[in-house]
């Protein structure tokens, strides 16, 4: 399991700040919607933070749909909102 300690272990690896809060919000906001031209205006690197922690943050979401306890609101909220969730 992917967990939050070690997505933070991850985050403190990156030495430049701007691209640490990329990860971090790449990872909070993972599978939400995004403005695809704002995205094409960032710095490559920034870039690339910001979809290394989406792919953290996506995995943490299949990994916690697993459970059996899991909503599948918790990976997709239109999906759940679908399915009467």
């Amino acid at each position: 399991m992917i967990k939050t300690g070690k997505v933070r272990a991850v985050a403190q690896t990156i030495p430049d700040p701007s691209h640490r809060h990329a990860f971090c919000t790449g990872q909070r906001y993972a599978g939400r919607a995004y403005d695809i031209s704002e995205r094409r205006r960032l710095d490559p690197q920034v870039k690339a933070a910001l979809e290394l922690g989406e792919a953290f943050g996506l995995a943490q979401k299949v990994q916690a749909v697993r459970r059996p306890e899991a909503r599948i609101s918790d990976f997709d909220p239109e999906t759940g909102w679908e399915l009467g969730e």
